[in-house]
């Protein structure tokens, strides 16, 4: 799934624009397991491609989410209701679009949290055959 986001990401940077407006636009609250906070903007828009309509609520591709009300609401702010926009989409899907083209930080995020559970996984499998291959001292 990281490496999609990523690959969406780094393409969108040569897709084509065209004007679009935003249709809905506010910040969902969640606290997960732990009770930690968390803060992301929604931002919903539609545009027109070929004279066909949708509609699309991706920002930008990555991790959309923060710790601070005040991030996601700055973020809010670039896309106030109503505001007229350009919107990126994928040529050969026009139903893909975005805000925000291109990689920032946040399209690495998941793909990172992906390798770190695979190297921990690793890991585990590696001492496993080591502890099965040494004989204990008991």
């Amino acid at each position: 799934m990281g490496w999609t986001i990523l690959q969406n990401a780094r393409s969108s940077a040569s897709w084509p624009s065209v004007q679009g407006q935003i249709t809905s636009s506010l910040v969902d609250y969640s606290t997960d397991a732990e009770g930690g906070d968390s803060y992301s903007p929604q931002v919903a828009y539609a545009y027109a491609v070929n004279g066909r309509s949708y509609e699309g609520q991706t920002i930008k591709f990555g991790e959309n989410s923060y710790s601070s009300e005040r991030k996601a609401q700055a973020i809010l702010d670039r896309y106030p209701n109503g505001q007229r926009i350009a919107v990126f989409y994928d040529p050969t899907q026009p139903d893909k679009a975005v805000l925000e083209p291109g990689v920032s930080g946040g399209s690495y995020i998941v793909l990172g949290i992906g390798l770190l559970f695979v190297f921990i996984s690793l890991l585990v499998v590696v001492f496993a055959a080591v502890r099965a291959v040494i004989p204990s001292r008991t």
